[in-house]
């Protein structure tokens, strides 16, 4: 404990008498991590020799020694202050914990609105992309109807020969084009958008970040 021997036995009976006050709260005392007495000049900054717990919080003590005193038991009111302190260091790390805990699960409850709030933007902008696709083949369609129709007018006009056979099989195909895009045009259906990705969702998230609530 890097303590001269004069005051060791009473640095031991303060040790004592105050695991004896706080464990009569329900309090736990244990051993503290160092394994002697270090330097003088780091001895502020030393593991603790002793600590006690409670409510799950732990307060650390390292007695030091300043200058070498008369021996000084310390009274009944200074050890119930020691023992007041620590109930009191306990709780208010407990209170940081409770409130750092209610944050994170605010926070997560922000992000989970903030989730559920891109999908439906993201459903919303799929669909609109959708039908303007729709409305871009409907208007093929009638350009493509157009030009089908100034040929096959043109074809009557030809003589039986190689151009006529090679412009009838061309209307075939083209006609067989245009029953498909009239069939898609005539029975729009309301799309149902896939399960967007993290990167799809990035756009309607402002700030928040798809991957979790601490990524950004």
């Amino acid at each position: 404990m890097g303590l001269t021997k004069s005051i060791q036995g009473r640095a031991l009976r303060i040790v004592q008498a105050l695991i004896i006050a706080t464990e009569s709260q329900g309090h736990k005392a244990a051993l503290g991590i160092t394994q002697g007495a270090p330097p003088p000049h780091r001895r502020r900054s030393a593991p603790p020799h002793f600590t006690i717990t409670t409510q799950g919080e732990s307060v650390g003590f390292l007695l030091r020694q300043e200058q070498d005193r008369s021996e000084r038991i310390p009274t009944d009111k200074e050890l119930a202050e020691i023992a007041q302190e620590v109930d009191l260091r306990s709780k208010a790390a407990e209170h940081a914990r409770l409130a750092d805990q209610q944050a994170r699960e605010a926070q997560q409850r922000r992000r989970e609105t903030a989730m559920e709030e891109a999908r439906t933007a993201y459903a919303y902008a799929y669909r609109v992309k959708h039908l303007e696709e729709q409305a871009h083949a409907w208007h093929q369609t009638k350009r493509l109807t157009e030009y089908v129709t100034a040929v096959r007018d043109h074809a009557t006009s030809l003589p039986p020969g190689q151009e006529w056979t090679e412009i009838e099989a061309w209307l075939a195909f083209a006609d067989a084009r245009l029953q498909h895009l009239t069939e898609s045009a005539a029975a729009p259906k309301l799309p149902s958008p896939p399960n967007p990705s993290g990167d799809d969702l990035k756009p309607f998230l402002g700030h928040w970040s798809p991957y979790g609530p601490r990524s950004y």
